[in-house]
């Protein structure tokens, strides 16, 4: 789970606990907001808005999991999901709530992709319905 391990990098790099902070609900709600508000990529770009959504998504189950707490609808963590919903609306207004798509690929590379497929066997026949699936 990236939210997880990206949560734990900000606990490294100042020095917590993790497993210390989660004891307390109200420090865990702390610690959501320092990392909602300072999320970064590796080169230090703001996340586009569904990047942190999946974030929080995966953090939200990792809690619902491990300590049976619920990140979206528990009272404490309200000022966390009033912080994370104004970042999300800053991030369009910033232009990182556009999810950026790839051209279109052209007919006859669909059809070139189409026949490298080996349909004869299993492995072939998998790969072919997982290339039409994602297409």
């Amino acid at each position: 789970m990236v939210g997880v391990r990206l949560i734990k990098k900000i606990c490294i790099k100042t020095n917590m606990n993790f497993e210390e902070i989660c004891q307390s609900k109200k420090e865990l709600n702390d610690l959501l907001k320092q990392f909602y508000a300072g999320a970064r990529t590796e080169k230090g770009e703001k996340y586009k808005n569904n990047s942190l959504s999946s974030f929080r998504s995966s953090l939200r189950r990792y809690f619902l999991d491990e300590m049976k707490i619920d990140i979206f609808n528990d009272e404490t963590f309200t000022e966390s999901n009033i912080l994370f919903k104004n970042i999300l609306k800053g991030g369009e207004q910033s232009g990182f709530g556009d999810t950026e798509h790839y051209e279109e690929i052209e007919p006859k590379d669909l059809r070139k992709l189409s026949s490298s497929f080996n349909i004869d066997t299993p492995e072939g026949l998998q790969e072919f319905i997982w290339f039409n699936v994602l297409l």
